[in-house]
Protein backbone atom coordinates (compact mmCIF):
# COMPACT_ATOMS: atom_id res chain seq x y z
CA UNK A 1 0.00 0.00 0.00
CA UNK A 2 1.53 3.54 -1.05
CA UNK A 3 1.56 6.17 1.52
CA UNK A 4 -0.40 9.43 1.04
CA UNK A 5 1.77 12.41 1.30
CA UNK A 6 1.39 16.01 2.01
CA UNK A 7 2.28 17.89 -1.68
CA UNK A 8 3.48 20.75 0.67
CA UNK A 9 4.68 21.26 4.28
CA UNK A 10 6.62 23.84 5.88
CA UNK A 11 8.37 24.65 9.45
CA UNK A 12 9.85 26.72 11.88
CA UNK A 13 11.64 26.30 14.73
CA UNK A 14 14.09 23.76 13.70
CA UNK A 15 17.08 26.09 14.71
CA UNK A 16 17.76 28.38 17.53
CA UNK A 17 18.13 32.33 16.38
CA UNK A 18 21.69 32.74 16.89
CA UNK A 19 22.43 29.40 14.18
CA UNK A 20 19.74 31.59 11.96
CA UNK A 21 22.23 34.83 12.26
CA UNK A 22 25.10 32.47 11.90
CA UNK A 23 23.95 31.28 8.49
CA UNK A 24 22.37 34.72 7.17
CA UNK A 25 25.69 35.85 8.04
CA UNK A 26 27.85 33.07 6.26
CA UNK A 27 26.17 32.78 3.29
CA UNK A 28 25.69 36.44 2.38
CA UNK A 29 29.22 36.69 1.76
CA UNK A 30 28.95 33.57 -1.06
CA UNK A 31 30.25 33.47 -4.23
CA UNK A 32 27.76 34.37 -6.57
CA UNK A 33 27.04 34.04 -10.11
CA UNK A 34 24.64 35.65 -12.38
CA UNK A 35 22.57 33.71 -14.82
CA UNK A 36 20.25 31.11 -13.47
CA UNK A 37 16.90 30.99 -14.62
CA UNK A 38 13.70 29.07 -13.31
CA UNK A 39 12.06 28.26 -16.52
CA UNK A 40 12.30 29.29 -20.18
CA UNK A 41 14.04 31.98 -22.16
CA UNK A 42 12.08 34.64 -21.33
CA UNK A 43 11.93 34.22 -17.33
CA UNK A 44 13.59 36.45 -15.26
CA UNK A 45 17.25 35.99 -14.69
CA UNK A 46 18.80 35.77 -10.76
CA UNK A 47 21.60 34.73 -8.72
CA UNK A 48 22.88 31.47 -7.37
CA UNK A 49 25.47 30.20 -5.52
CA UNK A 50 27.11 26.97 -4.45
CA UNK A 51 30.43 28.20 -3.29
CA UNK A 52 31.60 29.80 -0.37
CA UNK A 53 33.27 32.87 0.32
CA UNK A 54 36.65 30.56 0.75
CA UNK A 55 36.53 28.98 -2.38
CA UNK A 56 34.85 26.03 -0.92
CA UNK A 57 31.85 23.97 -2.26
CA UNK A 58 28.51 24.46 0.01
CA UNK A 59 27.67 20.97 -0.26
CA UNK A 60 30.98 20.65 1.99
CA UNK A 61 29.70 23.27 4.74
CA UNK A 62 29.13 22.43 7.91
CA UNK A 63 25.72 24.33 8.40
CA UNK A 64 24.55 22.61 5.03
CA UNK A 65 24.72 19.57 6.92
CA UNK A 66 23.52 20.79 9.81
CA UNK A 67 19.98 22.05 8.63
CA UNK A 68 20.38 18.80 5.99
CA UNK A 69 20.40 16.41 9.09
CA UNK A 70 18.22 18.63 11.49
CA UNK A 71 15.26 18.40 7.97
CA UNK A 72 15.94 15.17 7.51
CA UNK A 73 15.06 13.72 11.17
CA UNK A 74 12.49 16.10 11.58
CA UNK A 75 10.78 14.79 8.39
CA UNK A 76 11.98 11.04 8.92
CA UNK A 77 13.57 10.35 5.65
CA UNK A 78 16.17 8.51 3.79
CA UNK A 79 17.48 9.45 0.90
CA UNK A 80 18.14 7.91 -2.58
CA UNK A 81 20.84 9.26 -3.88
CA UNK A 82 21.29 9.87 -7.75
CA UNK A 83 24.71 11.34 -9.65
CA UNK A 84 22.81 14.90 -9.97
CA UNK A 85 21.72 15.26 -6.19
CA UNK A 86 24.78 17.63 -5.80
CA UNK A 87 24.31 19.53 -8.58
CA UNK A 88 21.37 20.66 -6.58
CA UNK A 89 22.36 21.84 -3.77
CA UNK A 90 22.85 25.65 -4.20
CA UNK A 91 21.26 29.04 -2.58
CA UNK A 92 19.19 30.98 -5.01
CA UNK A 93 19.23 34.86 -4.88
CA UNK A 94 16.70 36.99 -6.06
CA UNK A 95 16.42 40.66 -5.94
CA UNK A 96 13.77 43.32 -6.85
CA UNK A 97 11.45 42.71 -9.57
CA UNK A 98 13.28 39.14 -9.92
CA UNK A 99 10.38 36.99 -9.57
CA UNK A 100 10.58 33.27 -10.32
CA UNK A 101 8.38 31.33 -12.75
CA UNK A 102 6.22 29.00 -12.20
CA UNK A 103 8.39 25.40 -12.91
CA UNK A 104 8.63 21.87 -11.65
CA UNK A 105 11.87 20.43 -10.02
CA UNK A 106 11.49 16.79 -11.34
CA UNK A 107 14.63 15.73 -12.80
CA UNK A 108 12.66 12.38 -14.19
CA UNK A 109 14.88 10.01 -12.95
CA UNK A 110 12.91 8.43 -10.23
CA UNK A 111 13.63 5.07 -8.95
CA UNK A 112 11.13 2.23 -9.09
CA UNK A 113 12.26 2.25 -4.82
CA UNK A 114 11.42 5.86 -4.33
CA UNK A 115 7.74 7.36 -3.51
CA UNK A 116 8.46 10.71 -4.45
CA UNK A 117 11.15 13.56 -5.34
CA UNK A 118 10.55 16.44 -3.40
CA UNK A 119 12.69 19.65 -3.17
CA UNK A 120 13.66 21.39 0.13
CA UNK A 121 13.69 25.33 1.13
CA UNK A 122 15.99 26.47 3.81
CA UNK A 123 14.84 30.47 3.95
CA UNK A 124 18.09 32.15 4.92
CA UNK A 125 18.06 36.19 5.08
CA UNK A 126 17.77 36.80 9.14
CA UNK A 127 16.41 40.35 8.75
CA UNK A 128 13.21 39.20 6.69
CA UNK A 129 11.33 42.03 6.18
CA UNK A 130 10.24 43.14 2.52
CA UNK A 131 11.71 40.13 1.46
CA UNK A 132 8.74 37.71 -0.08
CA UNK A 133 8.20 34.02 -0.05
CA UNK A 134 7.24 30.94 -2.12
CA UNK A 135 3.81 30.21 -4.14
CA UNK A 136 2.30 27.45 -5.94
CA UNK A 137 -1.20 27.20 -7.32
CA UNK A 138 -2.95 26.50 -4.41
CA UNK A 139 -0.30 27.97 -1.57
CA UNK A 140 1.79 31.02 -0.52
CA UNK A 141 3.80 30.31 2.18
CA UNK A 142 5.83 33.87 3.44
CA UNK A 143 9.27 34.15 3.86
CA UNK A 144 10.95 33.77 7.79
CA UNK A 145 14.34 33.09 8.53
CA UNK A 146 14.94 29.73 9.70
CA UNK A 147 11.85 28.30 7.73
CA UNK A 148 11.95 24.92 6.26
CA UNK A 149 9.36 24.51 3.35
CA UNK A 150 9.35 20.91 1.67
CA UNK A 151 7.29 20.05 -1.51
CA UNK A 152 6.31 17.73 -4.24
CA UNK A 153 8.84 18.75 -6.93
CA UNK A 154 6.19 17.53 -9.78
CA UNK A 155 4.19 20.90 -8.40
CA UNK A 156 4.58 24.19 -10.24
CA UNK A 157 5.53 26.58 -7.67
CA UNK A 158 7.95 29.77 -7.72
CA UNK A 159 9.91 32.18 -5.45
CA UNK A 160 9.05 35.77 -5.16
CA UNK A 161 11.17 38.71 -5.09
CA UNK A 162 12.07 41.09 -2.43
CA UNK A 163 10.07 44.37 -2.53
CA UNK A 164 13.03 46.78 -1.81
CA UNK A 165 16.45 47.25 -3.50
CA UNK A 166 18.53 46.57 -0.83
CA UNK A 167 17.98 43.20 0.13
CA UNK A 168 18.78 40.05 -1.91
CA UNK A 169 15.97 36.73 -0.98
CA UNK A 170 17.86 33.88 -0.50
CA UNK A 171 16.78 30.67 0.27
CA UNK A 172 19.03 27.18 0.28
CA UNK A 173 17.92 24.59 -2.20
CA UNK A 174 17.99 20.84 -2.30
CA UNK A 175 16.10 20.36 -5.80
CA UNK A 176 14.28 17.10 -6.51
CA UNK A 177 15.73 14.61 -4.03
CA UNK A 178 14.72 11.25 -4.15
CA UNK A 179 12.64 10.21 -0.71
CA UNK A 180 11.21 7.88 1.19
CA UNK A 181 9.51 8.52 4.19
CA UNK A 182 8.97 6.14 7.12
CA UNK A 183 5.51 6.28 8.18
CA UNK A 184 5.27 8.41 10.92
CA UNK A 185 6.71 11.43 9.14
CA UNK A 186 4.97 14.86 9.03
CA UNK A 187 4.27 14.63 5.77
CA UNK A 188 2.16 11.49 5.26
CA UNK A 189 -1.39 11.90 5.47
Amino acid sequence: MTQKLKRLDFVDNLFDDEFIQDVSRKYHSNLFRYGHVSNGPDAAIFWVSDTLENGNKLINCKYQNKIFDSIQKYYKFKVIPKDIDEKHIYINGQTINLEGEFHIDSHQHMNMDVQSQYTILYMINYHDENIEGFETNYHHVEFKAGRVVIFNSYMPHRGLAPTVKNKVRMTLTWKGFDLVFDKDSPIVL
